[in-house]
């Protein structure tokens, strides 16, 4: 924002001229008259605008503060995040406020009150938990048009505030009761507000926000699991798959399609943005999940490549039938198309580290990196457009996070649930995936996995630095039993990165290695070689200028009550842990990531579709070698080595009798 003093300034103009705020669902109205501030007219907005904003922060920055995309984002303190605090505080809250004041408390509009209430305890979370401490009583004062200063409120009074927020509007929604004309998230075939989806979003965003500040006040924590699951409220939850708490965008690009549609993807439609560098490609680090487990969700949250479009891995390695003799096998040197490739992060040699000996090498030549042998297409794993067109859905919360957060209460505060941890977590993987369409016996395969398979460990693919192994300890009690829950939580919630955010901030479950920078680096306090991930977003310039001793208070309040406080950039930073996080890997000590050797690892690419010739075929669908040129751009390079399958006896070929003998009677 250019500067929150302005703020108070705007709501004072919107209480002259509501037509202006918003564009969303206006269509039929005139834009010269100057309408009432009801709800109706100006609530579609609200909603709008906060989910732009929210879109906006997901594609630059949380999506890949969350591990579940690699962009250009560079992680640096010299932007200014003035744009998103105005985004939020002026193009949406602002507003919301106005309504606040007209509504909340009237009689005859108890429900739209609880409405409003409801979607400004979304907001303030999602704030709170992105920056910490930030302004909320003091902000946007109604009837107010200038106020030389306004106080941060710190995390503890904000979530508390949030939470009874939230424990009034469960307890008074009534579904008997008024309703909200032209509802746009909740509506009911005459699209009025569906009150009782309403208090179902209420209730659990109650629940997920108990359990996001467990680190911070478990007391409170709770307190609000208690009443989120007991006394009839545990009636009142997200409980089916087609009960999303979600948003909606249209397919007006001029009034309500999607940011993201917006912002490029219409561009590279139509063909005048041919920078695929821009659009959101699933992170190599992410991918290891996807690929150790035979995610069959891979091919729903990503677009596969086909044809032309697929890259080309050189230098794999296949056995195949010889064939002259049967009963020998070939090991050939072949190159084939990838239907996904994740975009890999930073460089392929950071800084400080060398590539080390491969000890398979007969010459002694160091490991060659994995990426080296991808010929990459079009196709960087990139995001399924349903995430991004026009009328993209954007999932607020659904049952599947209901079930895992159930089952982490089941653990954690023993019998205030009815069902057992293992009950919810596979409810909720079976969720997750029936919401992708994905088929029952698929959903078998994979729960039958180790790693997925309640209470078993799974062996997981090394990156390709071999910095990190996507393995799921799920065996040996209440801690592993959460690690699988909670990686399969954030499994689900692929590009909602403000979600996977929180929830790896808060349990730490996942432990990605840092992020290693591609160039010079502006981030006052890194060590200039890397660092884990944001911790939180950086309070506006404007604000150290405009509301100083609001800010400098603000920060201070940051720093004392951090369990991991960081001086840096006066102690505005991105490093200093959030009260409701807990401690990073090492306690944030990052001296083993400054130097070291790199072992490169392509077990997350090689053999993608089998180690066998019969068994590529059958997992393409083709019948001869000469389909795989076709269905997969199949090349064979060589043969290395032919070999009894039964010995292990390598075998030469003898052009003079013309059949294959002993070589040496060497053994492979």
């Amino acid at each position: 924002m250019k500067k929150i003093l302005y703020l108070l300034l705007c709501v004072s103009l919107a209480g002259m001229n509501h037509s202006c705020t918003d564009d969303f669902d206006n269509t039929n109205k005139n834009p010269n008259k100057i309408y009432d501030a009801r709800p109706e007219y100006i609530f579609p907005g609200v909603v709008y605008k906060s989910m732009n904003a929210q879109s906006r922060m997901n594609y630059r920055l949380l999506t890949v503060f969350s591990h579940y995309i690699n962009n250009w984002v560079e992680q640096k303190d010299t932007e200014d995040m003035s744009g998103y605090f105005e985004d939020l505080y002026v193009r949406s809250l602002k507003d919301l406020r106005m309504l606040e004041e007209e509504y909340v408390g009237k009689e005859g509009f108890e429900n739209v009150g609880n409405i409003l209430m409801t979607w400004k305890a979304y907001m303030y979370y999602y704030m709170v938990s992105s920056w910490g401490g930030i302004p909320m009583s003091e902000a946007t004062p109604p009837k107010v048009p200038i106020q030389p200063g306004y106080k941060y409120d710190n995390e503890e009074d904000i979530y508390a505030t949030i939470l009874e927020i939230l424990d009034r509007a469960v307890e008074t929604f009534d579904t008997n009761g008024d309703q909200l004309v032209n509802d746009p998230l909740f509506r009911d075939s005459n699209g009025r507000s569906d009150i009782a989806k309403w208090r179902k979003f209420a209730n659990s965003l109650r629940l997920n926000i108990a359990l996001t500040i467990q680190n911070m006040d478990r007391a409170l924590a709770e307190t609000h699991i208690r009443k989120a699951l007991t006394g009839g409220n545990e009636n009142y939850l997200i409980a089916s798959v087609d009960d999303i708490a979600g948003f909606r965008y249209g397919t007006d690009i001029n009034t309500d399609a999607s940011f993201y549609y917006r912002d490029f993807l219409n561009q590279m439609d139509a063909g005048t943005n041919t920078n695929w560098t821009v659009y959101p490609a699933m992170g190599h680090n992410f991918f290891l999940y996807m690929k150790s487990y035979n995610d069959p969700r891979l091919s729903k949250f990503v677009e596969p490549a086909e044809g032309d479009q697929m890259a080309i891995i050189n230098n794999d390695t296949l056995t195949c039938v010889n064939p002259i003799d049967p009963n020998l096998r070939d090991s050939v040197i072949v190159r084939y198309g990838l239907p996904f490739v994740p975009r890999r992060g930073g460089k392929i040699e950071p800084a400080g580290w060398i590539v080390g000996t491969d000890p398979t090498s007969p010459t002694g030549e160091r490991y060659r990196s994995p990426y080296s042998d991808i010929v990459i297409g079009r196709n960087e794993c990139f995001v399924n457009r349903d995430y991004i067109k026009a009328d993209a859905e954007v999932v607020l919360l659904n049952w599947t996070e209901v079930c895992f957060m159930k089952a982490e209460v089941a653990i954690k505060f023993p019998g205030i649930v009815s069902g057992s941890a293992q009950q919810y977590y596979e409810e909720g993987i079976r969720t997750s995936m029936k919401q992708y369409g994905v088929s029952d016996p698929e959903i078998t395969a994979y729960m039958e996995l180790p790693g997925v398979k309640w209470d078993t460990n799974g062996d997981g693919c090394w990156e390709y630095c071999h910095f990190y192994k996507a393995d799921i300890k799920g065996k040996g009690g209440d801690a592993n039993h959460l690690e699988q829950i909670y990686k399969q939580w954030y499994i689900t919630d692929f590009f909602n990165g403000h979600a996977g955010w929180t929830l790896e901030r808060r349990t730490r479950a996942v432990n990605f290695p840092p992020h290693f920078y591609n160039g010079s680096v502006s981030t006052e306090g890194s060590n200039g070689i890397c660092d884990y991930m944001q911790e939180r977003l950086l309070y506006p310039v404007d604000e150290q200028i405009y509301n100083t001793a609001a800010y400098h208070q603000a920060t201070l309040n940051l720093q004392t009550k951090s369990t991991a406080p960081n001086p840096a950039r006066g102690g505005d930073n991105f490093f200093t842990l959030l009260q409701i996080a807990t401690q990073q890997p090492d306690g944030g000590d990052l001296s083993k990531w400054m130097s070291g050797e790199i072992i490169y690892d392509g077990e997350f690419i090689r053999n993608w579709y089998s180690k066998t010739m019969e068994e590529v075929l059958e997992a393409t669908g083709g019948t001869s070698e000469d389909d795989l040129t076709n269905l997969v751009r199949y090349e064979l390079m060589s043969v290395r080595s032919t070999y009894d399958p039964e010995t292990g006896t390598l075998y030469v070929y003898d052009p003079e009798t013309g059949t294959y003998v002993p070589k040496d009677q060497e053994s492979i």
